[in-house]
């Protein structure tokens, strides 16, 4: 992916598409690559970990109201 095209995946495909309001934000680095590549990774592993399912919560109900 082209460093160029960084804003449009993020910003169009990713979080128009899944309804997601996105803030990427890389505080230090010389590599604009390696920025990119480590946003991706950090977006990646965060979205894993808020769609899974948590082993202490596996038998209520995944709301803060307790009904879907």
């Amino acid at each position: 992916m082209s460093v160029n095209l960084r804003p449009s995946w993020s910003r169009n495909s990713v979080s128009f598409n899944a309804g997601l309001t996105l803030h990427l934000k890389c505080e230090y680095g010389a590599n604009d690559h390696h920025k990119i590549e480590a946003m991706f990774k950090a977006f990646a592993r965060a979205l894993r970990i808020a769609a899974g399912i948590d082993e202490k919560f596996k038998d209520q109900i995944p709301s803060t109201k307790g009904v879907l």
